[in-house]
């Protein structure tokens, strides 16, 4: 399915696709081992973050122990722009391969939406917005599904890439009419400001989740880790309350139109069964 999105996709090099038995039977064994240490065997351009209740001196000690003494290469790495591109407009990805009398469907949304703090915090508050909407819909109005689930994320490594996946499965004979619902609900958010009662009750939730979040480690060991790679005060962490605070209604309808651009998958997996009747 990604093919449709990204036809360049065997082009990617920080993931490989192989299609057939025949594509990892070309393998090198020996090139790998060499690829594996050349990796390992040069720690120059790694960068270590440790998180958690720790002693510092037996902590500094440990670190000159086993990482201090590992090999290192004077040389600077950086990645290669293979000017892959997305597919614009709507595509449509369907197939009848599932055993049960069950459909499968992921509507994926990509667009270059920049990444940056307050995009980010947007991104959730928006995501817990389209969470209450969908299942209002979609498992309470409609019982077309049980659980609908929503995923977003922005990245930039060579470009803005950023993505939003709507998935659920349901009753093959309710598929059409619920995805109809899900985009009429996206058009909705789009040309509508949100009531001040759902912004609100995102707001709540999100503030919740931070909170909640930054009394764990895994937290601040992203959090490291993005300030690293992105050149951002760690400070600006603490700054996420506020942002949160003040978005308004207007902010994520105009941030609504950004990540829900027209190119679009359309992803719908059906029964065997249907194929089989002509359908």
């Amino acid at each position: 399915m990604g093919k449709i999105f990204n036809p360049n996709r065997h082009k990617t090099g920080g993931v490989a696709f192989y299609d057939t038995k025949k594509s990892i039977n070309k393998l090198n064994p020996s090139r790998i081992l060499e690829i594996f240490k050349e990796r390992f065997g040069d720690l120059n351009n790694f960068t270590f973050f440790i998180v958690g209740d720790v002693d510092k001196l037996k902590l500094e000690k440990l670190i000159t122990t086993y990482i201090g003494n590992l090999p290192s290469v004077e040389r600077n790495e950086t990645y290669i722009d293979r000017s892959i591109n997305l597919v614009k407009g709507k595509q449509k990805f369907i197939r009848y391969y599932n055993n049960e009398n069950i459909s499968h469907v992921v509507l994926s949304y990509k667009s270059n939406t920049p990444h940056n703090i307050k995009n980010n915090i947007t991104l959730n508050l928006l995501n817990n917005i389209i969470d209450i909407k969908l299942r209002k819909k979609i498992r309470e109005d409609k019982s077309g599904s049980y659980h609908v689930k929503v995923s977003a994320t922005l990245s930039k490594v060579i470009k803005n890439n950023s993505t939003v996946n709507i998935s659920f499965s349901c009753d093959p004979k309710k598929a059409k009419v619920l995805i109809n619902e899900v985009y009429s609900i996206i058009l909705d958010l789009k040309n509508e400001p949100i009531t001040s009662a759902e912004l609100s009750t995102a707001k709540k939730i999100l503030s919740m989740r931070v909170e909640s979040a930054m009394k764990q480690n895994g937290f601040w060991l992203m959090a490291m880790e993005e300030s690293n790679r992105r050149n951002i005060p760690l400070k600006k962490v603490f700054e996420l309350p506020k942002i949160i605070e003040e978005l308004t209604s207007a902010d994520i309808k105009s941030f609504a139109n950004k990540m829900f651009s027209e190119n679009i998958l359309q992803q719908e997996l059906h029964p065997k069964s249907l194929l089989t009747k002509g359908n």
